[in-house]
């Protein structure tokens, strides 16, 4: 029971850390695309 235990924690820190990697990726990506359009508005 305890080995299961640990090998689903391991899966969700994995989880945790792709979604964290997921999400600053997201944001870089929404922030250069709101410098673009500054840039286009001006």
């Amino acid at each position: 029971k305890k080995f299961e235990f640990s090998k689903v924690v391991l899966q969700v820190d994995k989880m945790i850390v792709n979604g964290y990697n997921g999400l600053s990726l997201s944001l870089k990506v929404i922030r250069t695309f709101l410098k673009e359009q500054k840039r286009f508005k001006y």
